[in-house]
This record gives C-alpha cells, sequence and structure tokens, in this order.
C-alpha cells in the first residue's frame, strides 16, 4: 500500500502480506479507507482507522476463487465492493456491502457467467456496478431493495465494462474495452 502525503509517496505496510492482490481504494475521511482484492482466492477487505490497515472479515460466495475488483462508499455505514466468484468459465457477479458494523453478500441480477469490475455510489438507493456477461458490457443497478440490469446497447462480442464514476449532478460514465477498441457509455438522468 502507498501513500501520498502532499509531497512523496511512502510505503505502507498492512496485515495482507505479499500473497494479497489489491485492486481497489476508496477514502471517506483520513481515519476511514477500504481497500479491497483477494488473498489466497478469497475476498480480502482491509480497513485503515487512521494509524494502521486491519483485515475485516468478508463474505465469499460459492466453490473457487473469490476476486474483489472495486469498491465505493457514501458514508461509513454504506460501503459497496464488487467483484466475482466462482472459476474460469463459471463466474458470477459479487457484490458485498458494508452497513457500519459487518460485511453481507448481496445476490445480484444475474449470478451467472458474469462479472463486476468496477462500483459506483450515486446515493444509498442509486449503486452502480459494470462488468461483463458472455462478452457483452454489463451494467447493473441497485434500487435500495435489489440489484437489476439495466440495458445497454449492443456492442461486437468480447467487450466488457471496466470502471464506472457518476458526477455530482448523477451522471454516469462507463468506460471499457472492445478488443483493441475503447468503448464508452454515458448514461444522464
Amino acid at each position: 500500500m502507498l501513500h501520498w502525503d502532499g509531497a512523496t509517496w511512502t510505503i505502507v505496510s498492512t496485515p495482507a502480506g505479499s500473497t494479497a492482490a489489491l485492486y481497489g481504494v476508496k477514502a471517506i475521511a483520513t481515519n476511514d479507507v477500504w481497500a479491497v482484492g483477494n488473498l489466497k482466492a478469497q475476498t480480502l477487505t482491509m480497513h485503515w482507522d487512521g494509524i494502521s490497515w486491519s483485515i475485516i472479515p468478508s463474505p465469499n460466495v460459492g466453490q473457487g476463487s473469490n476476486i474483489l475488483r472495486s469498491v465505493d462508499a457514501s458514508g461509513s455505514d454504506d460501503v459497496w465492493a464488487v467483484g466475482q466468484s466462482g472459476q474460469v468459465g463459471q463466474l458470477s457477479s459479487l457484490a458485498l456491502h458494508w452497513d457500519g458494523t459487518a460485511w453481507s453478500s448481496v445476490p445480484t441480477a444475474r449470478e451467472s457467467d458474469d462479472m463486476f469490475s468496477s462500483v459506483a455510489i450515486h446515493s444509498t438507493d442509486d449503486v452502480w456496478a459494470v462488468g461483463a456477461v458472455d462478452g457483452q458490457p454489463l451494467a447493473e443497478r441497485w434500487n435500495g431493495t435489489a440489484w437489476k440490469v439495466s440495458p445497454l446497447p449492443t456492442v461486437e462480442p468480447d467487450a466488457a465494462l471496466h470502471s464506472i464514476c457518476v458526477t455530482r449532478t448523477g451522471t454516469l460514465w462507463s468506460g471499457g474495452a472492445q478488443g483493441a477498441d475503447q468503448l464508452f457509455f454515458e448514461r444522464t438522468r
């Protein structure tokens, strides 16, 4: 883990060790930072309290590996992490929610032949996750109760969305790749 203090980068040790992989980080405050990834093919969630990193237990789903690829938060009691579970050829999207006390697994809309790469929160009942399903881009929205698939334009095969962000006005931007070409989708409210 690296930290920028305004002048230089410094290495900050974590309890995860050298076998961990981190893919996403979100700072809510200087003493409230989340990092996600995987450790020995299982979900890894770590929290920074302003002094040190600690591993926070997080659920794993099904057989095979579990990897968290992205994390976002609207506050200390509303954190989402997304990724994938399963094995190559049998991947399923994975969504975890932190309620301020514990992580829980939240069923996604598809849960087969798909995976999430990125998550973005606009509000507690407006959370977006993107990735791929059957070689096509995938977008799902959490409406406060359940994840629902959001239709996207059909593109050539072997396409995926890798990142999503929400502007202050609620406009969504998501980017990904289709082979060697880049894809960009925008959704406005």
